[in-house]
């Protein structure tokens, strides 16, 4: 708390309600009830904060808004409440009226993703009674699921699936949570959500699938579990023509290589550019990614579409080992 920040809000953050109660006989007007201190936050979302709900209550009493929001973002005493875990600030807060599905920061989030996100189960469950919006997604467009999904917190996950969480619900960009959660290679809980009927290969709208981010990401364990006990399709293409194999070749990714190889992938798929997977590794130096689609019978002589060989391409970009590679096999 700054020094020049007033009375009230000293009072109202250490939860003194001896003394809040004597401030309020002489401040309580809005142009004190709603003056912000160093943090942006009024008296009131500054006891919501700390979770002192003596002070909550005599603040709310003598006339402070409920719903007021940050200078610098819309966050309500609400979500301060709900970040923190506050729950019988919360309680409170709703039973005076506070939006329970309020929107707050650049991400619009709610209190219940704050809640869900925290892992504050017991918060979560009472939010959900009460009627928050189990899919209430952000501006760009996740929901609770997602969010916890992507965080891998697994009992979150599991009870809002029990409430009935949408399972596929898709973001902006068409992921899922499946997606969300093979992208940070989270297995538990990719396994979870497949026990729970999520679709083990669902498209976003760039083509790409969890199959994708989990061999972006080196998840092997996850693409294994996809692959093997799913049979997910191993040559999905996304927007610009490239598979699992291309862009764990181009990425370098060797155990990803090996085992989409392993599952049938296609050596000499080409994308939209006309690169293979050997083409991409030669391009990034990817030498052992390289070595391996070689022993595997890749082509070293395959053209992208602007006429461009993997070797020539190797050699523009510096990368002397692979071209050396690429000359000794030529």
């Amino acid at each position: 708390m700054s020094r020049g920040d007033h009375p009230l809000s000293v009072a109202a953050e250490n939860g003194d309600e001896g003394t809040l109660k004597q401030l309020l006989q002489q401040f309580a007007h809005p142009y004190y009830l709603e003056q912000a201190n160093s943090r942006g936050q009024t008296p009131l979302m500054t006891a919501a904060d700390k979770g002192h709900v003596g002070a909550v209550q005599l603040l709310l009493d003598h006339g402070a808004k409920i719903n007021a929001y940050r200078a610098w973002d819309p966050w309500q005493p609400i979500h301060f409440a709900a970040a923190r875990g506050h729950q019988a600030v919360v309680e409170l807060l709703l039973a005076r009226g506070a939006d329970i599905d309020a929107r707050a920061d650049e991400c619009f989030w709610s209190p219940l993703m704050y809640a869900a996100a925290n892992g504050y189960e017991p918060l979560v469950q009472m939010l959900l009674s009460k009627g928050a919006r189990i899919d209430g997604a952000d501006r760009f467009g996740a929901t609770p699921l997602m969010h916890v999904a992507e965080r891998g917190d697994e009992d979150m996950v599991r009870l809002l699936l029990s409430k009935g969480a949408a399972v596929d619900a898709r973001n902006n960009r068409g992921e899922t949570p499946l997606g969300a959660a093979a992208g940070k290679g989270h297995e538990a809980i990719v396994r979870v959500l497949l026990e729970h009927g999520a679709a083990p290969d669902p498209k976003a709208k760039d083509g790409t699938t969890p199959l994708f981010y989990a061999a972006r990401c080196r998840h092997i364990s996850v693409m294994r579990l996809l692959l093997l006990e799913q049979g997910v399709a191993v040559d999905t293409k996304n927007d610009f023509g490239m598979t699992p194999l291309s862009v764990a070749a181009f990425d370098g990714i060797e155990q990803a290589v090996e085992l989409l190889l392993d599952h049938g992938a296609d050596i000499g798929n080409r994308d939209k550019g006309g690169r293979t997977p050997l083409w991409l590794a030669a391009c990034r130096g990817r030498e052992a990614a390289l070595k391996i689609l070689l022993g595997r019978g890749a082509s070293v002589d395959v053209e992208d579409n602007k006429g461009r060989a993997p070797l020539g391409i190797a050699e523009e970009g510096g990368h002397g080992a692979v071209a050396e590679i690429l000359k000794s096999v030529s």
